[in-house]
């Protein structure tokens, strides 16, 4: 998409990047009534469909959403797993597009020793 067009300042006759937006997905911004583009230069939707709605981020990320008025999209999301959050910690954080499962250390393990083993069901 031409960015020049979504300023409304391109002014090639045959400009090699697209004019036409094809709008998937609702505006995040508008849904807040913060969207400073306007319909026409957007390149997300402006109109309220719920099978457009953005994905959740919490919900992309933790496989939970605990807002109970949350608008976006809980759809069942495939991602992989974070490789970087599974060995303690990513630095992307909330920006990062892989799933981060937090996971329940062992207490046994963590005072010394499990004697499950790699059998334990919290994982060590």
């Amino acid at each position: 998409i031409c960015q020049d067009f979504l300023r409304g300042i391109c002014t090639r006759t045959k400009c090699k990047y697209q004019h036409k937006i094809r709008k998937f997905i609702v505006c995040k911004y508008w849904l807040r009534g913060l969207c400073m583009k306007g319909e026409e230069q957007c390149e997300y939707l402006h109109e309220y469909d719920l099978s457009k709605m953005p994905k959740c981020a919490h919900y992309r990320l933790y496989g939970v959403c605990n807002s109970i008025n949350c608008i976006y999209s809980h759809d069942k999301v495939e991602s992989e797993r974070c490789n970087w959050y599974d060995r303690g910690f990513c630095r992307k954080g909330l920006t990062c597009n892989k799933k981060h499962v937090k996971q329940i250390a062992c207490q046994l393990y963590l005072t010394g020793f499990c004697p499950r083993g790699p059998s334990c069901p919290n994982g060590q």
